[in-house]
């Protein structure tokens, strides 16, 4: 689990959950772990949502744009 791991000299970090995501605790404390490690960490929690919604992009607004989200975060860290 990433969870346990050394996370530090990671890269930028982003996180999508939803708010019934079974592993949505696991996400915030991967995001509490990460900032404490000194990593750049965008958290977004996506309200109502469960796990893997981003794959029913094309009935869901929130799943387009989460993946919307995805690339600009890429497209932001390929910048650097």
């Amino acid at each position: 689990s990433p969870l346990f791991a050394d996370l530090r000299d990671l890269p930028a970090v982003l996180i999508q959950a939803g708010s019934e995501e079974i592993l949505h605790d696991d996400a915030l404390h991967l995001a509490r772990r990460l900032t404490a490690a000194g990593v750049i960490v965008d958290c977004r929690i996506h309200k109502g949502m469960w796990h893997n919604f981003q794959m029913f992009n094309a009935w869901f607004d929130e799943a387009k744009q989460a993946l919307a989200d995805i690339a600009e975060f890429a497209h932001e860290l390929d910048k650097t």
